[in-house]
C-alpha cells in the first residue's frame, strides 16, 4: 500500500501567527502611507484589508503613523474615506475622561 501522502494545504493559523501577519502588513502599509496616504491605503486593499472598519483600525493602532498624514486622508471626501472617518470615531471612547483630557 502507498503511504499516506501530505496535504497540500498549510495548517491553520495560530492566533499569534494571524497576529505576527497583520502587523507585517500594517507595518509594511504604514511605511507607504506616511509617503502617500492613498498609496498606503491600495497596499492594504490588495492584501484584502477593504472594510472601512479594518482601515479604521490600522489608523487607530498603528503607532508609526504619521498623524498629519491620517487626517490629511480622513479629510477626503470621498465615499470610503467618510465611512472610515465614521468607523474611527466610533471607535474612539472618551468615557470617563473630562472634557478637557478628550
Amino acid at each position: 500500500a502507498a503511504a499516506p501522502t501530505a496535504s497540500a494545504a498549510a495548517p491553520p493559523a495560530s492566533p499569534a501567527d494571524a497576529a505576527a501577519e497583520q502587523k507585517a502588513l500594517f507595518d509594511a502599509a504604514a511605511k507607504k502611507f506616511n509617503v502617500s496616504p492613498n498609496k498606503g491605503v491600495d497596499h492594504l486593499i490588495s492584501s484584502g484589508v477593504s472594510s472601512a472598519k479594518d482601515m479604521a483600525r490600522f489608523l487607530l493602532t498603528t503607532e508609526s503613523l504619521k498623524k498629519d498624514k491620517i487626517g490629511d486622508w480622513l479629510g477626503d471626501k470621498n465615499d470610503f474615506n467618510l465611512a472610515v472617518l465614521q468607523q474611527f470615531i466610533e471607535a474612539l471612547d472618551f468615557k470617563g475622561m473630562d472634557f478637557d483630557q478628550s
